[in-house]
């Protein structure tokens, strides 16, 4: 069919590219000897490029969009309000903070670097789109009035995260793209070298799962947000991200 011809044509392109994929020349021109340098020092340097322009700009527009005040939409659907709250599924909320230093310190291996490098410029690329979204369509999270705090450590925590996250991030969740945009390059890695057994398979799509499920269930996000949270990392992910896995060259 032409159509498939032409998809076709288009992704070998895509991956003909991607194979000239290389670390963008400011890194060469300021971080020139960051091949000798020891694992540990190019994982701070992946996880602190990650940080500062990624976070750090996420919490800007985050209350970019609060000050604004306005909501596009209302895409709160029955199932929303039927989702219990559930207090201690915020341990994988937070859980997921732990994903981006150990894709930092995976990536940071030797003969991954460059695709390491490569595959961060890309996905805070990809970031930033979303934060585009929080500001220009952003929709207002009406759910906290489910939020119950509870005395103690669960509490504590959703007390500090009401403080600090103004309720307009909502879709697509970023909890939802970015764990399974990080679970999708280190299960690419570890294919790649045959080294993804089973149980390390299982646990890491459990634990994923688990922190989709943490936001809605700690009221932070809607069932919609999840569903384009997977839908943009999918289309990015085959479409561009996972071009940057092919072997670049320094």
């Amino acid at each position: 069919m032409p159509l498939l011809r032409v998809i076709t044509r288009r992704v070998n392109a895509m991956e003909s590219r991607a194979a000239e994929s290389r670390a963008w020349p400011v890194f060469d021109r300021y971080f020139s000897t960051r091949e000798q340098w020891p694992r540990w020092k190019y994982a701070v340097f992946l996880l602190l490029f990650f940080c500062i322009f990624a976070a750090l700009p996420y919490t800007l527009s985050n209350h970019i969009a609060a000050w604004r005040g306005v909501s596009v939409a209302h895409i709160e659907i029955w199932i929303d309000r039927k989702i219990p709250f559930t207090s201690w599924t915020i341990i994988f909320y937070i859980a997921y903070y732990i994903y981006i230093p150990i894709v930092a310190w995976i990536g940071a291996a030797q003969h991954r670097r460059e695709e390491a490098l490569v595959f961060f410029q890309r996905f805070i690329a990809l970031t930033w789109s979303v934060f585009v979204i929080f500001i220009m369509l952003p929709v207002e999270v009406t759910l906290r009035d489910q939020v119950v705090f509870e005395p103690g450590f669960f509490g504590w925590f959703m007390t500090d995260l009401h403080a600090a996250d103004p309720p307009f991030n909502s879709w697509p969740s970023l909890h939802v793209f970015q764990s399974l945009m990080m679970l999708l390059v280190v299960r690419a890695w570890f294919m790649k070298e045959n080294h993804w057994p089973r149980a390390l398979a299982v646990s890491a799509w459990v634990t994923t799962a688990l922190i989709w499920y943490s936001t809605v269930a700690i009221k932070q996000h809607y069932v919609f947000d999840i569903l384009t949270g997977l839908a943009v990392t999918t289309l990015a992910w085959h479409y561009w991200i996972r071009f940057s896995i092919i072997q670049t060259e320094h």
